[in-house]
């Protein structure tokens, strides 16, 4: 099967692209195909987990995110536990649902200066924050001008100071009272810094707040949309589905399809794309598949003997945001079933180029008493029993350490070696050296000091630093150390936010991989659409900027198809029709073709020339007449010229039909008893009453197909006469109106089994 794009990942990013291309005005239908390697997810369905405030019981759960992703941390670390959804939402399925934006100067003195594109500055970046965004702050007029009223999509919660839990809480007081900072409501408004309510993507349902994710607020209306037909275009949405690679044309230089391993039958098949390919797995799995499929740092591709189709930085630059972690033991319970993160503190360290405003974050986490919730992603569960919990932790929102992805195998289910080197820059362990000196300020303010549990010898039961994994430090023992040693104590137990992107990174520079409308440069047909391209780590986790790039990247690739569209005759912008079901075609021959054929027959050169085909040519569908002679003294029976015709002689010209139907019939009945002809006609005829069913029925199509039919009756009555055929389905009656009644029984004929 092909389709008009191919989307591969149905997270954040991919399902908002295949919503908004499903509603996009263009004048030809698009078939759009969403493929993502975990189990499908409609909102109805969704886990009592998957919906809960709570997010921690779903990180060990092995069927929603890759059980052997692993990533260090740092150049000191073993690599650990890092979550990434397996599932239709990806990562808004399952992260902690945070709504945070970047901040402007991430925007206008990065992105946009690094791409030279404005449409990657604070102006755009807020219409796409608004647009894809509803919060009620939106009614009071001091905020207005910052947030979106789009009451169908991400819905922004806020819980009331009051319904915080006690760390929460504790957090806000000691912020504002020891430390001395101002409390904001919206941590979403450019300019507030302080403690502030954390913004969810969450609503209220039943009751009970509810997780809305990516899934729920764009994909989900988007199919039931489709499958009603109130979309303009078709949308399929194909879920464990685990893409191998990218396939290109002969000349390595255009993305023609994904080889794909459909996990519920173990078969692997080739779906094409007559436009693009648009990556959108993630800022770990696009680059493993882009490596697999050529495209990569030659040293790594060299490894695996990978043909290399551009060498190029894909992996490299990755990102995320240190963070060290403080460890509370509280004197009371608490009920995990509540949201374990309400409140965030945003700070500025003025360490650095222009004081670099809020380059530091505290962010206060619930954990009650549940070893389930307690263990973060790669902590050791010892077994004993767990004394109520809570986290304050101190990330680095301001970075410039890189790291690196690299495949481990060929093998699309070995997930990449990941380094995440954090720390690695000298004015990123200068500013944490700050943000962790901060956060001991904050845990000896009295309104911390009161909710935490002291030992037997009266200490206060602080840990700083991965405290399950025995790396922990008590506060004494942390302000005991030089720069030196804090730094490397720093290194060895640093987490990080669990916000991994720029490893496929956007800009003008030659290492940078995509340019600023998404494109793999050097590659035609082959887009990245995910956190994966951002130049460079926002100042906010980074679910809502990955929503964000999405709907800047789908309104360049609509802009595009619009100017197409408009600037192209209606016989080129039919070409797109031909080409589509020439790779319809191709497809089948690579994945069913019966493997006893001649050279002539080769169904693997035949199917590399329909892939290398990018737009055919004008001459076929300008004379249909004189190609026709051409194809009859030329191929004469051969059955490859055959489908070679067929490929070609699609809408060009409405009299065409009659010919493709009859070099069908010819695949049919030299191989129906593999089905091979059999879903070929299926193919055809589909893709003809798609085609036609959306015609006005009165079109002079009809008459000329009419005329041009009695010339072709001999052969097909040759093939009705030979094959023994009965009457096809319902569904295909709708031809009558069109084409007359004496060529609807000709058409309307399918195979019996010998």
């Amino acid at each position: 099967m092909s389709y008009d794009y191919i989307i591969v990942g149905a997270g954040a990013s991919g399902t908002v692209v295949a919503s908004r291309l499903c509603a996009a005005e263009c004048a030809s239908k698009l078939h759009i195909l969403l493929l993502e390697v975990g189990s499908d997810n409609r909102t109805k369905d969704m886990s009592v987990d998957m919906a809960a405030q709570n997010p921690m019981k779903l990180w060990g759960d092995n069927t929603l995110t890759f059980d052997d992703c692993l990533v260090a941390r740092s150049s000191k670390q073993a690599a650990r536990s890092y979550p990434v959804g397996k599932v239709v939402g990806g990562g808004s399925a399952i992260n902690g649902m945070g709504a945070i934006r970047g901040h402007p100067d991430d925007f206008d003195q990065e992105w946009a200066k690094i791409t030279s594109d404005d449409s990657w500055g604070w102006k755009n970046m807020l219409g796409a924050y608004k647009k894809l965004e509803y919060d009620p702050l939106y009614n009071d007029p001091k905020y207005t001008k910052f947030h979106g009223n789009n009451k169908d999509m991400i819905p922004i919660h806020r819980i009331e100071v009051n319904d915080w839990g006690p760390v929460a809480k504790a957090m806000k007081s000691g912020c504002m009272d020891t430390l001395g900072w101002e409390f904001t409501l919206d941590l979403n408004h450019p300019d507030s810094t302080g403690v502030s309510p954390f913004p969810m993507n969450m609503k209220k349902c039943d009751g009970k707040l509810v997780r809305v994710s990516t899934n729920d607020a764009y994909l989900d209306p988007a199919r039931t949309l489709s499958s009603d037909g109130l979309l303009n275009h078709e949308l399929t949405v194909q879920s464990d589905m685990l893409v191998n690679r990218v396939v290109f044309d002969k000349d390595g230089t255009r993305a023609v399809g994904v080889e794909v391993c459909d996990q519920r039958g173990g078969k692997t098949v080739v779906f094409c794309a007559s436009r693009e390919i648009i990556l959108a797995a993630g800022a770990l799995y696009t680059p493993a598949i882009l490596q697999r499929s050529g495209v990569g740092p030659k040293h790594v591709l060299d490894k695996f003997n990978i043909p290399i189709v551009k060498d190029c930085g894909i992996g490299i630059g990755l990102q995320d945001h240190p963070v060290i972690n403080g460890k509370i033991v509280l004197k009371d319970s608490y009920d995990i079933s509540k949201r374990h993160a309400n409140a965030l503190a945003r700070f500025t360290s003025t360490i650095g180029p222009n004081d670099c405003f809020n380059d530091l974050y505290f962010v206060s986490v619930e954990q009650g008493n549940d070893p389930r919730a307690q263990q973060k992603p790669g902590d050791i569960d010892d077994g004993s029993d767990l004394l109520p919990v809570g986290y304050i932790d101190v990330m680095l929102m301001k970075c410039n350490s890189r790291g690196s992805v690299e495949i481990q195998s060929t093998d699309p289910l070995v997930s990449p070696s990941v380094n995440e080197n954090m720390l690695s820059d000298p004015l990123d362990r200068e500013r944490m050296r700050y943000g962790v000196r901060k956060l001991i300020d904050l845990f000896k303010s009295p309104s911390l000091q009161n909710i935490v549990r002291k030992s037997e010898d009266g200490e206060a039961m602080i840990q700083l630093g991965r405290a399950n994994d025995g790396l922990g430090m008590t506060m004494s023992e942390v302000l005991g150390m030089s720069n030196e040693q804090l730094d490397a104590w720093m290194v060895n137990t640093l987490s990080d936010g669990i916000h991994i992107c720029s490893s496929c990174p956007m800009g003008n520079k030659p290492s940078d991989v995509v340019d600023s409308d998404g494109n793999v440069k050097g590659l035609s047909g082959l887009r990245i659409c995910d956190a994966s391209i951002f130049p460079t780590v926002p100042r906010a986790n980074t679910h809502l900027t990955a929503i964000a790039t999405a709907e800047i990247i789908s309104d360049k690739i609509i802009h595009g198809l619009k100017s197409e569209l408009s600037s192209t005759p209606l016989s080129i912008s039919r070409l797109h029709k031909k080409s589509h079901l020439s790779l319809e075609i191709a497809t089948l021959l690579l994945n069913e073709w019966p493997s006893e054929n001649d050279n002539e027959n080769d169904p693997r050169k035949l199917a590399e020339e329909l892939l290398a085909r990018d737009k055919i040519g004008l001459d076929a569908a300008k004379n249909v007449d004189n190609y026709m002679i051409t194809w009859v003294a030329t191929f004469g029976n051969s059955l490859a010229g055959t489908i070679r015709f067929c490929s070609h002689d699609m809408e060009g010209n409405d009299k065409a039909f009659g010919n493709c139907w009859i070099a069908a019939l010819y695949v049919k009945d030299q191989y129906r008893k593999q089905n091979l002809g059999k879903k070929l006609v299926q193919t055809v005829m589909q893709f003809k009453a798609e085609t036609f069913s959306s015609r006005s029925q009165n079109l002079d199509g009809g008459k000329k197909l009419h005329l041009w039919f009695p010339m072709a009756k001999a052969h097909l009555k040759k093939f009705y006469e030979s094959s023994g055929f009965v009457a096809l389905d319902e569904k295909f009656t709708f031809a009558k109106s069109s084409f007359g009644e004496e060529v609807v029984v000709m058409r309307l004929q399918e195979e019996v089994a010998p």
